[in-house]
């Protein structure tokens, strides 16, 4: 049987081949009773609208908006869901989850709201607050609380601890393992945030930092000069 059924326009894709990232749902958790809702709508054969997924190369298709419907439509086992399917990157993926809800279906609840600010702040830093307060709903004295909560977290890492890190034997591995496809070394800027990064003192990011500025005066020097006994050692800290 296909995955994907197009006719007039419009997409049914196989429930069993869409990918249900929780990375892209923006709720804190399934409302069961909506759920519960959904269920009997299709158990009766009721119209519901089209679900919305984004097909990522070798990632999948990724669910964006209808995380209440497929569940349900899972529930109902049904083989095919009416869905309107889009392509783009993972990053695309995530903007559209986050707007999912914006102006349609259960209203975000304001934790959740928040959290659609935090992704336009990275996304979009240079926008006025009342610009992303009036698109998320939230008022703009909030999205600013939500950029200085970030600022000031971001004031606790030295770029070149960050450097040392992001470039450790820890991170390729980790990010290989956690990778969303099958190519190996390939990955989206959206997977470096995922990274976990040691949360340290700024004194105890030090030897990290004295480390980079050896690593990097000696490129400087030479581009080619052999510095693998210096990231040796950023692996065994």
């Amino acid at each position: 049987m296909p995955e994907v059924i197009r006719q007039n326009g419009a997409s049914s894709i196989r429930v069993d081949s869409i990918v249900m990232d929780k990375r892209l749902m923006f709720r804190e958790k399934i409302d069961e009773e909506l759920v519960e809702s959904y269920y009997e709508r299709y158990k009766n054969g009721f119209y519901m609208p089209p679900i919305k997924v984004y097909e990522v190369k070798n990632v999948g298709r990724l669910l964006v908006d209808g995380f209440h419907r497929l569940t349900a439509a899972k529930k109902a086992n049904l083989e095919y869901i009416d869905a309107v399917l889009e392509y783009g990157s993972y990053d695309d993926a995530e903007w559209a989850a986050a707007n999912a809800n914006l102006t349609h279906g259960k209203a975000l609840n304001r934790r959740e709201r928040r959290r659609v600010v935090e992704l336009y702040l990275k996304r979009y830093p240079e926008r006025s607050d009342s610009w992303i307060a009036e698109d998320v709903g939230l008022s703009d004295k909030t999205v600013a609380e939500v950029r200085r909560e970030l600022e000031e977290k971001s004031k606790g890492y030295d770029l070149k601890y960050l450097l040392a890190i992001m470039n450790s034997r820890f991170a390729y591995h980790y990010l290989n393992n956690h990778r969303r496809h099958r190519l190996e070394n390939y990955f989206y800027p959206d997977d470096l945030r995922k990274l976990p990064i040691p949360q340290i003192a700024l004194d105890g990011q030090q030897p990290f930092i004295t480390l980079v500025d050896q690593i990097l005066s000696l490129k400087e020097s030479d581009p080619q000069a052999d510095t693998s006994a210096l990231e040796d050692e950023i692996d065994r800290m």
